[in-house]
C-alpha cells in the first residue's frame, strides 16, 4: 500500500492537472469579495488598484480581514470538483489500461482500496491547501497588518474577535485563529470528496465523475437553504428543530465550526460529514471487492 501511495502521489504532484487545481484555487480566492457596509470589491482590485493610503482608510483592508474573505469566494462551490480533479485522470487511466491487476498481484484488495482513497484525499487537500497558502502569502505581503491602523480601529476589531472567540486574550492569538481557519478549509475539502469517491467506484467516465459531485453538492446546498428559509417562515414561531437538523447537513457547515459555540451542534456536524466521508470510502472498497475482474476495481 505504501508503494502504491508513493507512486500515485509522485505521479499526481508532478502532473499539470494538479498545479492547475492549485492555480484555480488561488484565482477563486483572489476574486473573493471584501464587503464594506453595502459595497463590495474583489481582493484582486484592492490588491493591485488601491494605494496604501486607501488601504489604511478602514481595517477591513487589513491582511487578517482580507484573508477571512475566503468565505465569500466561489471556491467552496467548486471544491467538490477541485478536490478530485488531480486524481481522476490517473485513476481512470489505471482502470482503462488494467494497471490495477498488476498492482493487486503484489498487494491485497483492501490495501489497494485504502491506498487509492488516501491518494485522492492527500492530493485533493494539498491542491486546495497550496492554493490557499499562495493566497494568504499575497495578502500578507500586499495588505497592511492590523498594527498599521489606529488604536480605535484595532480595538474595535479585537472586540469583535473576542466576541467570536472568547478564549483569545491579545493580538498574539490572531495567528491561532488563522490556523483554525486553515483547519476548517482542510476539513471542508476532505468532506467534499465524499461524492467523488462514490462516483469513482461506480463510473468510468471521467467527466461524469467530475461533474456529478458538483451537481449533488449544489442540489444539497439549494435544498438546505430552502428548508432553513421554511423553518423561519413564521418569525414568531420558528421551527427550531427543522433548522438545527438542516443546518447540520449544509455543505458549508464544516466551515462554520470555527464560530459554533454549541458542543452538541459541533458533534452532529462532524458526525454527519465525516460519517458521510467514511461511508463513501467504505462503499468504494466494498464495490471494488465485489468485482470479479481485478482490473475493474
Amino acid at each position: 500500500m505504501i508503494r502504491l501511495l508513493n507512486r500515485n502521489l509522485c505521479s499526481i504532484w508532478s502532473s499539470f492537472g494538479f498545479w492547475c487545481c492549485v492555480g484555480v484555487t488561488f484565482l477563486l480566492l483572489l476574486f473573493s469579495h471584501i464587503i464594506i457596509n453595502d459595497d463590495s470589491i474583489t481582493v484582486f482590485s484592492a490588491a493591485f488598484l488601491f494605494s496604501r493610503e486607501q488601504l489604511l482608510e478602514t481595517i477591513d483592508y487589513s491582511a487578517f480581514s482580507v484573508f477571512c474573505t475566503y468565505k465569500n469566494s466561489c471556491l467552496f462551490l467548486f471544491c467538490s470538483m477541485l478536490s478530485i480533479f488531480p486524481f481522476v485522470n490517473l485513476y481512470t487511466a489505471q482502470r482503462t489500461t488494467g494497471y490495477s491487476r498488476y498492482v493487486l498481484l503484489r498487494t491485497t484488495r483492501r490495501s489497494f482500496a485504502v491506498g487509492q482513497v488516501l491518494s485522492l484525499l492527500i492530493t485533493g487537500v494539498s491542491a486546495v491547501f497550496l492554493g490557499t497558502l499562495l493566497f494568504g502569502l499575497l495578502v500578507f505581503v500586499r495588505f497592511p497588518h492590523s498594527q498599521a491602523y489606529g488604536d480605535e480601529m484595532i480595538h474595535t476589531q479585537f472586540e469583535l474577535l473576542q466576541y467570536q472567540f472568547p478564549w483569545i486574550n491579545d493580538a498574539a492569538d490572531v495567528p491561532k485563529i488563522v490556523l483554525l481557519h486553515l483547519g476548517c478549509i482542510i476539513l471542508y475539502t476532505l468532506c467534499s470528496t465524499s461524492f467523488g469517491i462514490l462516483m469513482l467506484a461506480l463510473l468510468r467516465n471521467r467527466y461524469l465523475i467530475l461533474t456529478l459531485p458538483f451537481f449533488c453538492c449544489y442540489l444539497i446546498r439549494q435544498l438546505t437553504t430552502a428548508l432553513i428559509s421554511l423553518a423561519y417562515q413564521d418569525i414568531e414561531h420558528p421551527n427550531e428543530m427543522l433548522y438545527k437538523i438542516t443546518y447540520c447537513f449544509r455543505p458549508e457547515a464544516t466551515l462554520s465550526l470555527l464560530y459554533e459555540k454549541n458542543v452538541g451542534a459541533i458533534c452532529w456536524i462532524l458526525l454527519v460529514h465525516i460519517g458521510s466521508l467514511l461511508g463513501c470510502c467504505g462503499l468504494f472498497g466494498i464495490i471494488g471487492n465485489r468485482r470479479l475482474d481485478a482490473g475493474d476495481f
